[in-house]
């Protein structure tokens, strides 16, 4: 086990998540304290650290002996590969791949968090685990680096990404189970976490933008179309102002979808004739399909 002090170990956490000492500290401190405890010369009150590591997604149970133990990289770079093939959807591949790790073996908190996702995103898709099992799987995993979490409103709380993902896949997880209106709530409170931290996940737009489509799936579910669309436009406009145009041809295909819901038929088909030959040249193929279909019933 590798020692650590609590000014280190901030430091890591808040390199890691790429902010700056000024984006830790507002409204908690200045950024000079930070720069003060992470060098060792300044030990504040417990308040002040507590508050520094829950927007680092940790706390002090965490840290008690101002120790950490190392992660097992060699684990992390294989859960990575296995997230891999669950983002472009080869999740045969996938559970082949997650079935040779041990999961006893994996000892660090964040590590076992990745696997526990991974294994819940796999089994959402193939039904291989009951959904309320499913939801036990994720809660014990935010437990892990978030106790005692509020899951209906965590405004003020920096997740990080795995963290992110887990109350997205948790979503899911209750809607599968029939839980629409905890799948709803957790997505808005969730939505509206991410839109509040932009600045923390700046280079993982999709997390932002997947819990907004979620929450627009879920209105749309409940006919909630209006909101649906307004919330999807809203997706629309974040991926559209960033540097990539993250999940720009795809949001624009539930946009379409809602349309049609609204009765907008030649809007609808405006904008999926527009769409179809980027999503195409894009090599997005099961979206494409997708619109495809969905054109061909104008």
């Amino acid at each position: 086990m590798e020692k650590y002090s609590i000014g280190e170990i901030i430091r890591h956490l808040r390199k890691e998540q790429n902010l700056t000492q000024e984006e830790l500290a507002d409204g908690i401190c200045s950024s000079v304290t930070v720069s003060r405890i992470e060098s060792g010369t300044q030990m504040p009150s417990d308040r002040i650290i507590n508050q520094l590591l829950d927007r680092l997604g940790s706390d002090l149970y965490q840290t008690a002996n101002t120790s950490r133990e190392k992660r097992d990289l060699q684990t992390e770079q294989r859960l990575n590969r296995i997230g891999m093939a669950v983002n472009s959807g080869d999740f045969g591949r996938a559970a082949a791949l997650l079935s040779k790790i041990e999961s006893d073996t994996i000892t660090d908190a964040r590590s076992k968090q990745l696997y526990i996702l991974l294994k819940s995103s796999i089994a959402l898709q193939d039904g291989t685990i009951p959904p309320q099992e499913i939801i036990e799987m994720l809660r014990q995993a935010l437990a892990l680096t978030k106790k005692d979490f509020s899951f209906t409103h965590f405004p003020d709380v920096l997740l990080t990404v795995t963290e992110a993902n887990l109350l997205n896949a948790l979503c899911a997880a209750y809607f599968q189970n029939k839980e629409s209106e905890k799948a709803m709530a957790l997505a808005e409170a969730l939505s509206e976490n991410l839109l509040r931290h932009q600045h923390a996940f700046r280079n993982d737009l999709e997390l932002l933008l997947n819990a907004l489509i979620n929450l627009s799936q879920f209105m749309e579910n409940e006919e909630a179309y209006e909101d649906a669309l307004h919330i999807c436009e809203q997706a629309v406009t974040i991926s559209k102002e960033s540097p990539y145009q993250v999940m720009f041809a795809e949001l624009q295909y539930f946009k379409a979808k809602l349309l049609l819901k609204l009765g907008r038929r030649e809007e609808c088909r405006e904008l999926l004739s527009i769409i179809l030959p980027f999503m195409k040249l894009q090599g997005k193929a099961a979206f494409a399909q997708l619109a495809e279909e969905l054109y061909q019933t104008l």
